[in-house]
């Protein structure tokens, strides 16, 4: 029985001698990828290719290069809170000492946006309006996402290129990219504008009488009241916010001038003169 196993015993070692055990195949190189740019609190996993593929030992120890940012053994990157935006190098290496890095820079948060126009009155010929925003603090992630409430009115680019289709109201509102609490919004009338406005009406009335004028505006406008009737001479006539002209007492013939100034357009308007005679 001692013989047989003393055989056995050199047999095995003979074969070991003859085909050793295949020795650990190291890791040569690390390289890592993910985001670039990460807003503080929030967490973003960098994924790690290590060649050779069949390396024996592929766990790797990650490590971060600055306090603004943390890194577990998995990979996952948490931004702590910044003042302004920070460069971080993240670190996974290898038992073989092999390691690859990775640059992120650390941005602060956003707390509120400024939109321009911040709200607007708009003829439907213009076709367009630029929005811009400006994320505040200043060193904060400025990628903002645009939309509008309603996209049969108008519709917006990523870029914040308003296009108007039809008449109507739009809210435009912009969100910060990866913060969507942080939002803003402006209010859009969009119309037809009038461009032009004549006054029609008596041109002579007798001191304590009234007379009615009328407004004729190009184009069109439907609704009530379009423009805003005033009297350039108050101490010779007065008029009523439906255009209703009373002349006041004078002891000659003098001259009234009302004016009607479009709702919609304050750089439209006309004047009418009316002799006012005692």
């Amino acid at each position: 029985m001692k013989i047989r196993l003393l055989s056995l015993t050199l047999a095995v070692a003979l074969i070991l001698a003859i085909c050793p055990t295949a020795s650990a195949i190291d890791v040569d190189t690390v390289t890592l990828s993910g985001a670039k740019t990460l807003m503080s609190g929030k967490t973003a996993k960098l994924s790690a290719i290590i060649n050779p593929q069949n390396a024996s030992n592929q766990n790797l120890v990650w490590t971060s290069s600055g306090a603004c940012a943390s890194v577990t053994d998995k990979g996952v990157v948490t931004a702590r809170d910044v003042d302004e935006k920070t460069s971080v190098t993240i670190r996974a290496t290898a038992s073989s000492g092999a390691y690859g890095e990775h640059e992120m820079t650390i941005t602060p948060r956003a707390i509120s946006i400024e939109l321009t126009p911040s709200g607007s009155s708009v003829d439907l010929s213009e076709g367009f309006i630029l929005f811009t925003a400006k994320v505040y603090p200043e060193t904060a992630e400025q990628n903002v996402i645009w939309s509008v409430s309603n996209k049969r009115i108008a519709t917006i680019t990523s870029d914040g290129l308003l296009s108007l289709k039809k008449k109507g109201t739009v809210i435009v509102k912009a969100k910060v990219s990866g913060q969507e609490s942080v939002t803003a919004s402006a209010r859009v009338q969009i119309s037809r504008m009038v461009t032009d406005v004549t006054v029609k009406g008596a041109s002579r009335l007798k001191a304590g009488k009234k007379t009615k004028l009328s407004a004729v505006l190009i184009p069109k406008i439907k609704k009530k009241n379009p423009v805003i009737w005033e009297s350039l001479t108050p101490d010779i006539a007065k008029v009523s916010s439906s255009g209703k002209v009373t002349a006041l007492a004078v002891e000659q013939e003098q001259t009234a001038i009302i004016k009607a100034t479009a709702r919609n357009n304050p750089n439209a308007s006309g004047t009418h003169e009316i002799i006012i005679y005692p």
